[in-house]
């Protein structure tokens, strides 16, 4: 789920300036609500109540762009903001850029029809400290060993 790689793609002239400042308003507001999930999972860890709110958060934010039964992608490239194949400048997003870069992981894609199991098993192998995924062989060598549905 979450870890797959997303080659870049060349704008498409069809899309329109309002679908995509939609999709940045929208992106936005998801990245802050998985930023801050992404915190609280560091801190205490995706079982820890503390977590919970902003993991349905997070997931609530998640879902309208699943719906249309297409992959979103999160990530981050020359210091911008990656939403599905659209960079744009980023806003308050430094601190999960830096955590998904200690991580190895440049982008998360999410599949349609997550449920919230899957939702926070990814997350949970997303914030395993660096050192930890180090010590695995880096992201892809832990990932092909445990892999996320």
């Amino acid at each position: 789920m979450p870890t797959r790689a997303v080659p870049l793609r060349p704008h498409t002239p069809s899309s329109l300036p309002s679908e995509k400042n939609q999709l940045k308003l929208e992106g936005l507001a998801f990245g802050q609500a998985f930023q801050t999930l992404f915190k609280m999972s560091m801190m205490y860890s995706v079982d820890h109540p503390a977590a919970s709110r902003s993991m349905q958060q997070s997931l609530d934010r998640l879902i309208p762009f699943l719906k249309e039964g297409q992959p979103f992608t999160i990530g981050f490239m020359n210091d911008r903001l990656l939403l599905n194949r659209t960079l744009v400048t980023q806003s308050n997003l430094t601190h999960l850029q830096v955590e998904l870069a200690k991580r190895e992981i440049a982008a998360v894609t999410f599949q349609p029809g997550v449920t919230l199991k899957e939702f926070k098993g990814a997350v949970a192998v997303l914030t395993l400290r660096p050192a930890m995924i180090a010590e695995r062989g880096g992201i892809r060598k832990y990932l092909t060993g445990n892999p996320i549905e």
